[in-house]
């Protein structure tokens, strides 16, 4: 009789890890969504930001090399280059030149030897000043995270 269940306990035992694994694949298929998300999210802001979907595409191109050269965190990155080009419409600065402050501003935090979490801390409190235009007292806390960038 022991024989005869063999087969159906290496049944059960393969109908559980086929479960396991479509319960695996799941997981990552609902992150795989929240990212992709973030991303649409994050090139709706720079759309808006930019005026245009084909300006959008040139910024978020910019955003990812900027982000790759510096290891900063991609969102920040993008939220600053879209505060900095919202900000710059009144100083009539280009697209062009709003990725090079971008990337300035990027490289300055990693030349300060501010770890990735830190620059994007910082990148979050300095994004805000530059679109009200006056740094207050939060920002001028970003202390040695931004040295760099306060010294330019």
């Amino acid at each position: 009789m022991a024989d005869e269940l063999a087969p159906i306990g290496k049944l059960a035992l393969g109908i559980n890890e086929v479960a396991e694994l479509l319960g695996h694949i799941g997981g990552q298929a609902a992150e795989l969504i929240s990212v992709a998300d973030a991303y649409k999210q994050m090139a709706v802001r720079l759309e808006l930001a930019t005026g245009s979907a084909e300006a959008a595409g040139v910024a978020l191109e910019s955003v990812r090399a900027t982000a790759a050269a510096t290891g900063a965190d991609l969102k920040s990155v993008a939220s600053l280059y879209g505060r900095l080009a919202t900000a710059s419409k009144d100083l009539g600065l280009t697209e062009s030149q709003v990725a090079a402050l971008t990337g300035t501003v990027s490289k300055s935090f990693a030349v300060s030897g501010a770890s990735a979490a830190e620059a994007s801390g910082a990148m979050r409190q300095f994004a805000p000043a530059l679109a009200f235009g006056v740094l207050r007292g939060d920002e001028f806390k970003m202390g040695n995270r931004a040295r760099g960038l306060i010294e330019s």
